[in-house]
């Protein structure tokens, strides 16, 4: 299989590197950071679906499938984003995180390494995936191109998400073929919509803590309901906040979706030229 060959080809780079650390001395001093993209794609692989099973989902949505990365043997289970990557290198490195979110405003990343450690808490609480582009979204709005998708604490909340499944490789009630996962046809990336009569849409309220794999909707349990207002009430205090870049007038979800519908390259012809493999971004097919 395609992807498999691809990770024991993976794998290999890194026993090499490890090893090499190890005959000079230096993995007792060593950080080793090995980061995910996504979850896997079960449509787009030429016949060889990736399984995210038993997370929910595919790539392209924003169950955890696409967002978490849950390996065995991994034991920092606090949430972190990217946006947390240089801070938590800064502070490793041995530099002053306040000093340097104090000098670069914009920074607003946390330092995670003293709690990867076990020395504190994670430092993060919430999580913002997806948000609308208009800062005056309001409940009930654009049901098929603005959608919400954030975590406060063990909860995350979906609003106007596609309805999709559990791609499991075993018969049983969680068992379905590639071409039933819906949120590659489905979901509102890109900034565009391809949605058609299969699409169905839907609010969810999962608690992560107790339900990984978010098989319980708790968005209409009435226990719930506070928890579901106040975190929809801190997607308006964060759509709220969001700054106009430059003199553009414009927040930075607002201007995306115009570079993307610029398209200034074809990005596909890379890949068919390649047979289907990432290749430089310099490389001669793309100019």
């Amino acid at each position: 299989l395609i992807t498999a060959s691809v990770l024991m080809g993976v794998d290999n780079c890194l026993k090499g590197i490890v090893e090499a650390l190890e005959e000079t001395g230096m993995l007792t001093n060593t950080v080793l950071f090995f980061n995910s993209d996504n979850g896997g794609d079960t449509v787009y692989t030429k016949g060889h679906p990736g399984n995210n099973y038993p997370l929910r989902s595919e790539k392209f949505a924003y169950y955890d499938s696409f967002v978490s990365d849950s390996r065995v043997g991994s034991s920092y289970h606090g949430l972190m984003h990217h946006v947390d990557l240089v801070t938590t290198f800064f502070s490793l490195g041995g530099g002053d995180v306040e000093a340097l979110k104090t000098e670069y405003t914009d920074l607003d990343g946390f330092d995670h390494w003293s709690a990867i450690l076990g020395d504190s808490t994670g430092p993060r609480s919430e999580l913002v995936l997806n948000l609308p582009r208009s800062t005056t979204w309001k409940m009930g709005e654009s049901k098929t191109d603005e959608g919400v998708a954030v975590r406060v604490g063990n909860f995350k909340v979906l609003i106007n998400h596609p309805v999709d499944y559990w791609f499991s490789p075993s018969p049983g009630e969680d068992h379905h073929a590639a071409s039933d996962m819906m949120a590659s046809m489905c979901q509102y990336n890109f900034f565009s919509v391809d949605a058609n009569d299969a699409c169905v849409y839907s609010n969810f309220l999962f608690d992560i803590s107790t339900d990984p794999y978010e098989k319980t909707n708790l968005w209409d349990d009435i226990g719930y309901n506070k928890v579901k207002l106040s975190v929809i009430d801190r997607v308006y205090e964060i759509l709220a906040e969001q700054p106009t870049v430059g003199d553009t007038g414009k927040t930075y979800g607002q201007l995306i979706p115009e570079a993307y519908e610029k398209a200034p390259i074809d990005y596909t012809k890379a890949f068919e030229a390649s047979g289907d493999y990432v290749v430089p971004w310099d490389c001669d097919v793309i100019a």
